[in-house]
C-alpha cells in the first residue's frame, strides 16, 4: 500500500521508511544499516570521558570531603580545578555560569542556621561554589581577551 501524500511538498519521508501495522512507522534496516546503527548506540550509551569531566568529578568529591574533613588549600584548588573545567563551556551557557557563581557565594549562609545539617550543607554549597567560581573567572578572562583581540 503507498504512502499517502503528505500535504507539505518540501517534507518527504526519509527513503526506507515504510508503514506497519496501526500507522506507526520504522525503518528497514539492511545489514550496513544495522552495523551502523549499533555502533550509533554503542557511542551513545558510552560514557565520554575527557580532563574537563574528570576535573569536574574530582571537584565535585574535593567539594564534598572539604565539608567534612579539614583539606588543605582546598579552595584553591577548586577554583584551579574550576578554571580547567572553564575551557569547555560553550558560550550559551556563560550566562547560566554566572549567575551559578553569584548564587553560590552569596546564598550558602542561609543554610547555616538548619540545626545538625546546616553547617555541612552551608560547606558543601560554598565549596562547590568555589569550583563554579573558577569556571566563572576563565568565562570572564575569555570574554575580555576576545573583546581586546578583535
Amino acid at each position: 500500500m503507498p504512502a499517502p501524500a503528505l500535504a507539505d511538498p518540501y517534507f518527504q519521508r526519509p527513503s526506507g521508511w515504510r508503514r506497519i501495522t496501526r500507522g506507526v512507522q520504522s525503518a528497514s534496516l539492511g545489514p550496513r544499516d544495522a552495523r551502523k546503527n549499533e555502533a550509533n548506540n554503542q557511542q551513545k550509551g558510552s560514557l565520554k570521558v575527557n580532563i574537563y569531566k574528570i576535573a569536574g568529578l574530582i571537584g565535585l568529591l574535593l567539594a564534598l570531603v572539604a565539608a567534612f574533613w579539614h583539606v588543605p588549600y582546598a579552595i584553591p584548588v577548586l577554583a584551579i580545578l574550576g578554571i580547567v573545567i572553564g575551557f569547555n563551556v560553550a558560550g550559551e551557557h556563560h550566562v547560566r555560569v554566572m549567575v551559578s557563581a553569584l548564587v553560590l557565594n552569596t546564598l550558602p549562609a542561609v543554610f547555616s542556621e538548619i540545626p545538625t545539617v546546616g553547617p555541612v550543607v552551608t560547606a558543601i554549597l560554598a565549596n562547590i561554589g568555589a569550583l563554579v567560581a573558577g569556571i566563572a573567572i576563565l568565562i570572564i578572562l575569555r570574554n575580555i581577551y576576545d573583546r581586546l583581540r578583535t
